[in-house]
C-alpha cells in the first residue's frame, strides 16, 4: 500500500484580488484569526502525518523565511521554492518534483481553508487501487465544474463533454501517485495547470482519477469579502 508523507503547497501568486492587503504580504501569509493562513494549513498537514512540506513562492518570498526560520513546522520539514516566473499549478508542481520525489504527494492550494479530515482522505487514496490521483470534491458551491461518474472523475471544466452523473466543486486539494507524477514530469509545457494533466490522464485511462466527496467546512480566501468573513469566524474560535 502506498504511503503519502509529502505535501506540496501552492503558495506562489500575486493575490491581486486582495489588494491592498497583499501589497506587502503574500496571500497565504495573511492572518486568519491571528494565525497566518498557511500556518493553519501546515497544522492540518502535520496532524495528518505529513513529514515534509514543500511550498512554492513568488510575491514577497522573504516573508515566509521570516516566519519559518527553523525549516520545520512541528515534526514536519519545510522547504520553500522560489519561482521568479509564475509557472501555474502544474508547472509549479513539475518544478518542485526533485524535492517531492515521485512516489506520491498531497497537493494543497494555499488560499484554501478546509475543515475535513486530511488523514482520512489520504488513507482512502492509499488503499484505492487503480486510481493514480484523487480529488476532494464538494457537492455544493458556486463553481461546480468537475464531473463524476461512479467513483471516478470523468471530466473537468466540461472540456471532454463526457457523460456524467454528478457535478461538484473542486476543493483545491488532491493526492497523486507515481503514474500521475510521471505524467507531470514529462508534460511538454513549462507553464501549465494541473487540470491539463488531469484531463490528459482521464483521456488516457478512464477511471484513474477518484472523486472523493467531502462537504466539510471550506473557504476560498479569494476576495476581501470572503477573507473578512473567514477571519471573523476564526477570531470567534480564539
Amino acid at each position: 500500500m502506498r504511503k503519502i508523507e509529502t505535501a506540496f503547497v501552492l503558495g506562489a501568486g500575486l493575490g491581486t484580488r486582495l489588494r491592498p492587503l497583499t501589497l506587502d504580504t503574500p496571500k497565504p501569509m495573511l492572518p486568519v484569526g491571528g494565525v497566518p493562513l498557511i500556518e493553519r494549513i501546515f497544522q492540518s498537514l502535520e496532524a495528518a502525518g505529513i513529514k515534509k512540506i514543500v511550498v512554492n513562492t513568488h510575491h514577497r518570498p522573504e516573508k515566509y523565511a521570516e516566519r519559518f526560520k527553523s525549516g520545520k513546522f512541528r515534526s514536519a520539514a519545510l522547504e520553500f521554492v522560489y519561482e521568479p516566473v509564475l509557472l501555474d499549478t502544474g508547472g509549479g508542481l513539475k518544478n518542485a518534483l526533485p524535492l517531492l520525489g515521485k512516489s506520491g504527494v498531497l497537493v494543497y492550494n494555499a488560499d484554501i481553508l478546509f475543515g475535513g479530515d486530511i488523514s482520512k482522505f489520504l488513507a482512502d487514496f492509499e488503499k484505492s487501487e487503480g486510481f493514480c490521483a484523487s480529488l476532494i470534491l464538494r457537492g455544493e458551491g458556486s463553481n461546480k465544474n468537475v464531473c463524476s461518474r461512479g467513483e471516478s472523475v470523468c471530466d473537468m471544466r466540461f472540456a471532454l463533454g463526457a457523460p456524467h452523473e454528478k457535478t461538484a466543486q473542486f476543493a483545491g486539494i488532491f493526492a497523486a501517485g507515481a503514474e500521475f507524477l510521471e505524467r507531470v514530469e514529462h508534460f511538454p509545457k513549462k507553464i501549465f495547470s494541473t487540470v491539463e494533466v488531469l484531463l490528459e490522464q482521464i483521456k488516457s485511462r478512464e477511471n484513474s482519477v477518484k472523486a472523493y466527496f467531502d462537504n466539510s467546512p471550506w473557504s476560498d480566501i479569494g476576495t476581501p469579502e470572503e477573507y473578512a468573513k473567514t477571519n471573523a469566524l476564526y477570531e470567534k474560535r480564539i
